[in-house]
């Protein structure tokens, strides 16, 4: 395998297309202009793919364009083992059970995962697959630490600015940019484009912890549980049942609030649910309605 991954020095000057972004549909749509034999840059300026778990429920459509793309057997082997039947409300975690709400409406399981109407794969599982693939097609250029800091466009195409963590810059030449920056894409807003809906919606503290949960998750499976807790109420997202979760909870804007979120899972998850947790990293997110 042809490894395209370069740096900032190894950029060409000139490009048929600049995909800014490396997120999952940056990288589709690098692996879709390989297909098709244009000329293209994928630039990230994250050091690498995602960490964290982020999106992880993929819908069918998806699944068809991602099956499209030579794929099928590495998404196949990243599906975190969890069956997606039920979204439950509960006290805890490991508490009485207030509801829940039938996803499957009584359908079978299908056979090969990927005939799913969803499937479970984090953003982290996903980003990888994707990134190999598109940097093992030629003509595809990828390269992570680079950033867009300026962009001008003409009657001809555009010109980017790129920056590195060093400060470097230089000027890129291509005929079509695809902003694929995520929602708080930079691109969108240095060309002027506003985001359109409501938003923020509300204000979220995000905790992205490891334990086994598998004891509580398979007595009522499914992705997601709602914790109807005054004492501290949120969503446990399942990304793994044996070793990934988050728990989004409101943010309570207190001085150091990252160092009570320990706390806070431990009142989520309940008394019953007695074992050891990791806690990988904490951030804010604000959804917006878009």
């Amino acid at each position: 395998m042809e490894d395209r991954m370069t740096s900032l020095d190894s950029l060409p000057a000139e490009t048929g297309v600049l995909v800014i972004g490396g997120g999952p549909n940056g990288f589709v749509a690098s692996i879709l202009l390989s297909m098709r034999g244009i000329d293209h840059v994928l630039v990230e300026r994250r050091p690498d793919t995602q960490k964290a778990p982020a999106a992880h429920v993929i819908r069918h459509r998806p699944l068809e364009v991602l099956s499209q793309l030579g794929i099928r057997e590495e998404i196949r082997a990243a599906i975190a083992p969890l069956s997606l039947e039920n979204i439950n409300w509960c006290t805890t975690l490991g508490g009485p059970e207030v509801g829940r709400l039938d996803l499957r409406g009584g359908r079978p399981p299908a056979d090969d995962p990927l005939d799913e109407t969803w499937i479970n794969l984090s953003q982290s599982r996903l980003e990888p697959i994707l990134a190999n693939r598109a940097k093992a097609m030629p003509p595809a250029t990828i390269a992570f630490g680079v950033e867009a800091s300026e962009i001008e466009q003409d009657d001809a195409g555009v010109t980017t600015t790129l920056c590195d963590a060093d400060g470097r810059e230089q000027a890129l030449r291509s005929r079509w940019v695809i902003a694929a920056d995520g929602a708080g894409s930079r691109t969108r807003k240095r060309i002027g484009i506003e985001m359109e809906g409501q938003g923020p919606l509300a204000n979220f503290m995000m905790v992205h912890f490891r334990a086994d949960l598998t004891p509580w998750i398979d007595a009522r499976p499914g992705p997601l549980f709602w914790i109807m807790n005054p004492e501290s109420g949120g969503t446990i997202i399942v990304h793994d049942p044996k070793q990934s979760y988050v728990f989004m909870t409101p943010a309570l804007g207190v001085e150091n609030e990252a160092d009570t979120m320990e706390a806070r899972l431990r009142q989520a998850l309940g008394p019953e649910v007695d074992v050891p947790i990791e806690i990988v990293s904490t951030d804010a997110w604000m959804p917006f309605n878009q």
